[in-house]
């Protein structure tokens, strides 16, 4: 009798490749927990920073330290930062200023403090003057400034994990004519455990305001912080190596302190745990054939010629087949009797055939069926490129009533979303369009007409309650699609009274822009012109204008706008980006 498939040999078989797999399994598990083991200590917890930006003195005024307080605030936050965020600090808020950073820290805590402007030294001790300091001697410097050392007792006194000063604040001193010492730049302090100071260069040495947006200390360690898995003293590698190559060697950065465990600005994600090491590749048909072979059920070697029917030991399997074969049993002569009419009786001469024995051959293979032929191979469309200039512009549809754009407007190198407003087309006709504008969510609303054509023009108006953000609509309704590649033309477009902007806009091709609203092939124009902010002023400032014109949207998707003063102050960045398209 047949035993049912699998056999006790086989079974014992999928039993031991199965402990085999388990144990090279928990080996290594235990080998990834003794990996995770080894990751060094590092430091976690609340984060608080305290950010300050002195630009505007009365004496010697900066151009960086607001932008730079404002870009790092908003790469602090990103990274899990509470930031406390101050501007041109009065002597008045330099008390109230240190109280809310002493109130917000706690045990354990990361604790940053964060200076750019002017810094000075007074018998070894490092002083932070208010932008409203009135210094004609050394006396008057310690009740005018932020002590260093105060800053350091507010974190001490908190017991705060880990503290990181970071001072860009060796610019020139611009009292040092009043002192009875003139000695450059910071000087040198004892950091307490669990402290790193940072200095923007060699104490003793002054450092460079920088003449971009931001000085080059700043510039740098924005950089470096923002890459994962550096810890806070390769960080400080990295800004060092980029100021001191950037300066020809004359800015040289400093650290001082030591800390206990490891500080990531951005920690490296998680590595994935190790697969768990695979089994030893088997041999299936040997394992089978070496559970099966002393197998005395002919089932079992009908299940090895079924699963392989050209294997190593098929014929093997199809003698042992044979031999377990039952015997054919003997059919004894039948005795003969007389013939009948209806049926004759056979010849005793003849032999009668005996039964073949009941021997199933092994079964031919299926014949292989005709290859397939391969596919030809396909070309995957390219990612859209920006176009060169010289590509046709592409042309916008026309408004029609109940158009509706929403954007939002973002700082243009921080990403904060500081408002936004929205457009709704109430009329349009062949040259006009009356719209409405919304801006933040009823704040403020206006109305406007604009003239389709290829005629540039402007319209600025300020965010509600801010003081630092201008709307710039460029020529919302631009015919784009009817001007030439290489066009060009000076403009002279109206401010109101913040008088005339002269320059130069240009059509400088197709690109594709990101938006919140998606991705579009859009037109680019650039407007740069020069107007001064009150016709009777000297200082003038320079309005640079990328406007993005998309089909698709039937409108501008993006303008990002950059303005600043000749004299270093009031510079403006932002992006307006669409959020939303809605057609009637």
């Amino acid at each position: 009798m047949a035993m049912a498939w699998p056999s006790d040999a086989v079974r014992r078989l999928a039993a031991t490749l199965l402990l085999v797999w388990l144990a090279l399994t928990l080996a290594g598990a235990a080998s990834a927990r003794d990996a995770r083991a080894l990751r060094v200590e590092t430091v976690e917890g609340p984060r608080v920073a305290l950010v300050i930006g002195n630009a505007d003195y009365h004496r010697a005024p900066l151009r960086n330290p607001v932008n730079d307080a404002r870009a790092l605030a908003v790469r602090l936050r990103a990274q899990g930062f509470e930031v406390i965020e101050k501007h041109d600090l009065e002597q008045r808020q330099i008390g109230a200023t240190l109280r809310e950073f002493r109130a917000r820290l706690r045990p354990g805590a990361t604790a940053l403090f964060y200076y750019a402007g002017h810094g000075l030294q007074i018998n070894g001790v490092n002083y932070l003057p208010a932008v409203d300091a009135d210094i004609h001697g050394e006396e008057d410097v310690p009740t005018q400034s932020i002590d260093v050392n105060k800053v350091l007792e507010v974190m001490e006194g908190a017991r705060t994990g880990v503290n990181l000063v970071f001072l860009d604040a060796c610019r020139n001193n611009p009292y040092s004519r009043s002192f009875r010492s003139a000695a450059r730049g910071l000087a040198r302090v004892s950091a307490p455990s669990g402290t790193l100071i940072f200095y923007a260069t060699r104490p003793g040495s002054v450092a460079a305001d920088g003449d971009g947006d931001n000085g080059l200390y700043t510039r740098h360690l924005l950089e470096a912080m923002d890459q994962p898995g550096l810890t806070i003293e390769q960080v400080q590698k990295r800004v060092a190596l980029g100021v001191e190559r950037e300066s020809a060697g004359k800015q040289e950065p400093w650290m001082e302190g030591l800390l206990k465990g490891e500080f990531y600005f951005r920690p490296a994600p998680e590595p994935a745990p190790p697969p768990p090491p695979q089994p030893a590749p088997v041999n299936l048909e040997l394992a089978f054939w070496q559970a099966i072979q002393h197998s005395g059920e002919a089932e079992d070697f009908r299940e090895y010629l079924n699963r392989y029917p050209k294997g190593t030991f098929a014929g093997l399997a199809e003698r042992k087949l044979k031999s377990l074969a039952p015997a054919p049993k003997s059919t004894p002569t039948p005795t003969p009797t007389p013939a009948t009419p209806a049926k004759a009786a056979a010849s005793p001469s003849q032999p009668v055939p005996l039964p073949k024995p009941a021997i199933q051959a092994a079964p031919a293979p299926a014949p292989s069926p005709p290859p397939t032929p391969e596919p030809a191979p396909v070309q995957l469309a390219k990612a859209p490129a920006t176009t060169p200039a010289t590509t046709r512009p592409l042309a916008i549809a026309a408004p029609t009533p109940g158009d509706v754009w929403e954007y939002e407007v973002a700082e243009l190198y921080g990403g904060r979303v500081v408002g936004g407003y929205r457009v709704e087309v109430v009329k349009a006709a062949p040259g006009y369009v009356g719209e409405r504008i919304v801006v933040n969510q009823g704040a403020r609303v206006l109305t406007r007409e604009a003239r389709p054509g290829a005629e540039p023009d402007l319209f600025m108006f300020r965010l509600p309650n801010d003081t630092n953000y201008w709307i710039t609509d460029f020529s919302p309704w631009l015919d784009v699609g009817a001007l030439e590649p290489g066009w060009n033309r000076r403009v002279a477009l109206p401010l109101g009274d913040m008088g005339e902007c002269s320059g130069q806009v240009e059509l400088r091709g197709v690109e594709t822009v990101a938006t919140p609203a998606g991705e579009f092939a859009a037109t680019r124009l650039r407007l740069v012109c020069d107007f001064r902010r009150q016709p009777q002023q000297s200082v003038r400032s320079r309005l640079t204008l990328d406007a993005w014109y998309a089909p698709e949207a039937g409108r501008v998707v993006r303008v990002d706008k950059r303005a600043s003063a000749s004299d270093g102050l009031g510079e403006e960045r932002e992006s307006y980006r669409l959020t939303r398209r809605q057609a009637r």
